[in-house]
Parts: structure tokens; sequence; C-alpha cells
């Protein structure tokens, strides 16, 4: 299976793995926090589609300038040890609590609707099939992208893509944690 191939399952995962876990839940259970410092299951989806809505937007213009200097490769492709630590960083469970970047945060909301946070969780599943599809022939380790936190945080365009798929199964995991948390509504 190519680099490709691969992520885009990844994300066609994390795309049924949410569904999976939102889909049966109420109202209340998908809003509850396990503590003030904790977030439901639904800021855990909302972090990701704020998060992939940044990144994307990043990526878009990375892949278009890769194509248009010829940056094409075949892989499989291998990546720096700082690429592989970041990623390996945002594999669940959590080594270590990080604080979430301001790009990044969610607006503080306790009355998330279900079907519109699955719903802009699909969407931007699919935008990282599309995105993905754009970037198939290119090096990419080669193309480079831009983190959103900074300018000064770049990574080959196939390393950010792993993060991406990595930091979506951290949230996912993180989510489930909620369902499985002490107190947690019957319905």
């Amino acid at each position: 299976m190519d680099d490709i191939d691969d992520l885009a399952r990844q994300f066609r995962e994390t795309q049924d793995r949410a569904t999976q876990l939102v889909e049966p839940l109420s109202h209340s259970q998908f809003n509850w926090r396990p503590g003030t410092q904790a977030w439901s299951i639904a800021e855990c989806l909302d972090h990701l589609n704020v998060t992939a809505r940044a990144v994307v937007a990043k990526m878009k213009p990375d892949i278009a300038e890769g194509r248009s200097r010829g940056l094409t490769g075949t892989g499989p492709f291998t990546y720096g040890w700082f690429s592989r630590w970041f990623e390996a960083e945002m594999e669940p469970p959590p080594r270590r609590r990080s604080r979430t970047p301001t790009v990044f945060e969610i607006a503080a909301n306790s009355d998330h609707q279900k079907a519109t946070v699955l719903a802009a969780f699909q969407a931007t599943g699919n935008e990282w099939l599309t995105l993905l599809e754009s970037a198939r022939g290119l090096d990419l380790r080669r193309v480079k992208t831009t983190s959103p936190v900074t300018r000064f945080l770049r990574f080959p365009l196939g390393a950010y893509f792993r993060v991406s798929t990595a930091h979506e199964r951290r949230h996912l995991w993180q989510a489930e944690q909620v369902r499985t948390a002490p107190g947690f509504p019957a319905a």
C-alpha cells in the first residue's frame, strides 16, 4: 500500500470510529464533561474540526507549490527524527498533557449539536481525503508545509499528514475515555 492510500485508510478509519462513538449518544451524553478542565466528546470532535480547517488551509498552497515546482516522487517516504518524535507524541494514549495552541482552541460551549459537529467532522474527513488525492505523486518528503501555530515549525508534507492522523486518533481515544468516566450520564 502506498503512502497516500495508507493515510487515506487512516482518515477513513477515524471517520468511522467517530460515527460509531457519537451516533448512539444523547445530547447530554455528547456534551457531558468529566471535569471542569476536561473536554466533552463534543469538544474533542470540535477541536479536531478546528484543527483540520487550519492545517488543511496551510497545506493546500504548499501542495500547489510542490506541484508547480515539479517535486514529484514515489514512496515509501521516511522522515527525520523530529517528525517521527512529533507523530509519536500525538499517538494515544498521551504521554503528557499539552496545552492547546491558541489557533486550535475551541469556543466554550456546553450545547453542541451532535448532528452539526459530526457532519463537520465527516466534512473535514472528506477534505483530508481530497487533499491527499491532490498530493498523490508528490514527493511527500521534499514538499514542506508550515504549522498554523508558528511559521518556524515546518514539516515534510507526508509527516504532517501522519501527525494529523495520530492527532485524530489521540482525541478520539480521549472522547472514548469520556464515555467510560465515572458519572457519565446513562442517557
